[in-house]
């Protein structure tokens, strides 16, 4: 028979000594039991899916054009371009060639870089170039002459935030007749793979300039050498979010290789927890990766710009992409 009273939640049998029961009242409290871990498994899964579908409408509006800035709360990067990036490691660039841009390791490099050969036409002393490989260069050589053989020759290197990011000068033993003439870096140049640069040549007196066989820009060859690594890290563009947060959970959305997540706040540096790793989808759907699950308990009393800072590791494997990460501060 049933007992004499109830668990107050789930009306389970609690049997006094002078009640008596049957098979029937075990088997209707497993059933109970059953039944309640069920609907807690189903609400657990849900959390995950929950916040992660709330990041993946962030980053849609993203996609389609509807960037609105840091969000309260929110950091994120679907690696359209490098507009919310402080720092690249070494041989880590965004591959912008496919629908699904993603972060990745250049493989290849450069063991030295030409445009064609110059011909006796001139050209401009600016010009643009997107290195197709990650590169160091030492040098810069460049075909020219003038009437002013100790006059000096500058090159200044910008990125495409505006970002000067190498110089060069020579000084005399400039050619009267054309010829090339390298000028030496001030400090090694590091061109990352598929960015925009300019490439910027003056000169203290008058300097002719040829450009490259069918070009109409000026010709240039790099003393450069390949940047090939296994490990790096992306540290995004600081954000002020405010410090009224206490925890903070993130997503990476990968294929191969292994990643990492952590927060910088004004001079701190924290790592996230690695919650879990589950199976997953690009943000369009096309393509299936996984997506690691990350938390951070926030200490008290940080203040300034929150910045995230991503961790790649090949582990051994050819390559890796990071799709996009996004962090929620609560």
């Amino acid at each position: 028979m049933p007992s004499t009273y109830k668990t107050p939640n789930f009306a389970l049998n609690q049997w006094l000594g002078t009640d008596t029961f049957a098979r029937t009242d075990f088997n209707a409290d497993n059933l109970i039991i059953d039944s309640a871990l069920k609907r807690l498994s189903e609400e657990v899964k849900a959390v995950d899916p929950l916040a992660s579908n709330l990041y993946n409408l962030i980053l849609q509006q993203y996609y389609d054009g509807k960037y609105t800035g840091y969000k309260k709360a929110l950091m994120f990067d679907g690696f359209m371009n490098f507009s919310n990036i402080a720092s690249l490691s070494q041989g880590i660039y965004i591959e912008t060639a496919s629908s699904n841009k993603f972060l990745t390791f250049d493989n290849v490099g450069y063991s030295g870089y030409s445009t064609a050969d110059p011909e006796n036409l001139n050209a401009s002393n600016v010009r643009t170039w997107v290195p197709e490989y990650c590169t160091l260069a030492s040098s810069i050589t460049i075909c020219c002459f003038t009437q002013y053989s100790n006059a000096t020759i500058t090159v200044t290197i910008t990125d495409d935030s505006g970002t000067v990011v190498g110089t060069g000068t020579k000084t005399g033993g400039l050619p009267g007749l054309q010829n090339f003439v390298t000028i030496p870096f001030n400090s090694p140049v590091y061109f990352t793979a598929k960015r925009n640069y300019t490439i910027a040549v003056t000169c203290t007196a008058d300097l002719t300039i040829r450009r490259a066989t069918n070009s109409s820009v000026l010709y240039f060859s790099l003393a450069c050498s390949p940047t090939l690594k296994n490990s790096g890290s992306c540290l995004s563009k600081p954000a002020d979010i405010g410090n009224d947060y206490s925890r903070a959970i993130g997503w990476v959305r990968y294929s191969g290789g292994s990643v990492g997540l952590g927060l910088e706040v004004g001079g701190s540096s924290l790592d996230f927890s690695l919650a879990g790793t589950y199976p997953a989808y690009t943000v369009d759907g096309t393509l299936a990766c996984s997506e690691a699950a990350f938390e951070l308990e926030v200490p008290a009393g940080l203040s300034g710009e929150s910045a995230v800072r991503l961790a790649l590791d090949k582990n051994g494997e050819s390559n890796m992409r990071v799709y996009d990460y996004g962090v929620l501060f609560i």
